[in-house]
């Protein structure tokens, strides 16, 4: 049988038990269809076969991240991994995981590493802002915020609040030049 529609056949069973009100009802039918259509039975599905798998990811923050999902989608006290890799800022590392934990780490780790990308920017805003990082000049010419929904100004706005300001004396005074 094809790997990669076992993959996907397994997914949409997964969808099928933790999806949310109709997307889990339709989930259920569309495999229902697919198994009859491949001829895949059950045991198909819950076959528990491991394989050696490279995963990719950058930064501190991507490492941290993914080191959170394993621990989440690999139970296993056993669970099995191989030297990790560095070049540069990419890190790889390979596990030993069933191609069901292969395809959950990855669909996680691409949907949560794009939500943190986003949501550390909008700390970066609420940051810079906060510590008025930003010169006179700038605040006069950027007036086009228009990139940024309500809803996420009201994030930072929020984000503001719970942010300390740093104090900073300054240890050398410029003179404004007119």
């Amino acid at each position: 049988m094809n790997k990669k529609l076992l993959e996907r056949i397994k997914a949409i069973q997964k969808l099928s038990k933790d999806g949310v009100c109709g997307e889990k009802e339709s989930a259920k039918a569309f495999l229902k269809r697919l198994m009859k259509k491949y001829h895949i039975t059950d045991a198909d599905l819950k076959n528990e076969e491991t394989d050696w798998v490279w995963f990719k990811f950058d930064g501190e923050y991507g490492k941290r991240l993914f080191f959170q999902i394993c621990s989440m989608v690999i139970t296993d006290a056993d669970a099995k991994f191989m030297d990790k890799k560095k070049h540069g800022k990419i890190y790889k590392m390979a596990l030993e995981v069933t191609s069901a934990q292969e395809i959950e780490i990855k669909y996680v780790f691409d949907v949560l590493k794009d939500s943190f990308k986003k949501e550390l920017e909008l700390f970066y805003t609420a940051f810079v802002h906060k510590n008025h990082i930003f010169s006179n000049a700038a605040v006069k010419e950027s007036k086009d915020n228009s990139t940024l929904t309500a809803k996420e100004i009201a994030k930072i706005m929020g984000m503001q609040k719970t942010i300390d300001k740093v104090h900073i004396n300054k240890a050398i005074e410029y003179e404004d030049k007119p």
